[in-house]
């Protein structure tokens, strides 16, 4: 009888934003979309620390709190010396037909995307496995798909949620078919604090 053991699983966390997006941040992000360029398939806004925007303080605040919440989750937990901080934030404004292109974020070790405006029933972001951009992959067509052998898992984006996973995961958006323009805020981060071990040679303090 066969016994299947998950290992080294990949997580994603989803929170919600406990109240409404305020008027002050709507306008802030409406504003900065005059101000956006375009990106491969969509736009991006020209401000990469758009959190550092004081309109948009209580949401960075969610967000930094949001983020420790789940590094520790999945470490186990971590001393007070340690913690997660956000590094880059940049808004993304995808309208009718456009997508985002497959990326992963560098220098980074937790990402964040978070919806200012997402309709639950046309909007997804697709995270692809370790596997799906290696080139000696073997892939055989699975007859069912599952958890075990999926290269693509689509989660559903919707205004004021947030997504936090491993930046090393390849993402992308595809094509909208809302009559809307999708914005969202996207942001990397790192840790600061004393990590490794002094005996081991590997102590780090950032």
């Amino acid at each position: 009888m066969m016994k299947v053991m998950t290992i080294f699983p990949t997580s994603v966390g989803m929170f919600k934003l406990d109240r409404e997006i305020s008027e002050e941040e709507k306008r802030l992000v409406v504003d900065e979309e005059q101000n956006s360029v375009e990106n491969v398939k969509n736009f991006i806004g020209r401000n990469s620390y758009i959190l550092e925007v004081p309109e948009l303080s209580n949401l960075k605040k969610f967000f930094e709190n949001s983020l420790n919440e789940f590094f520790y989750t999945l470490h186990g937990g971590y001393d007070d010396s340690v913690s997660m901080y956000i590094t880059q934030s940049w808004l993304n404004y995808t309208k009718p037909n456009q997508a985002h292109h497959i990326h992963a974020h560098k220098n980074s070790i937790i990402s964040g995307v978070f919806y200012f405006n997402a309709d639950i029933n046309f909007d997804l972001i697709n995270l692809y496995s370790k596997n799906f951009l290696q080139d000696d992959h073997i892939n055989i067509n699975p007859k069912e798909v599952n958890a075990y052998n999926t290269e693509c898992v689509s989660l559903l984006a919707e205004t004021g949620r947030l997504y936090l996973f491993n930046s090393k995961i390849p993402h992308d958006v595809p094509s909208t078919k809302n009559n809307a323009t999708r914005i969202s805020l996207a942001f990397n981060s790192f840790v600061r604090g004393k990590i490794g071990d002094i005996g081991h040679r590997t102590e780090l303090i950032l």
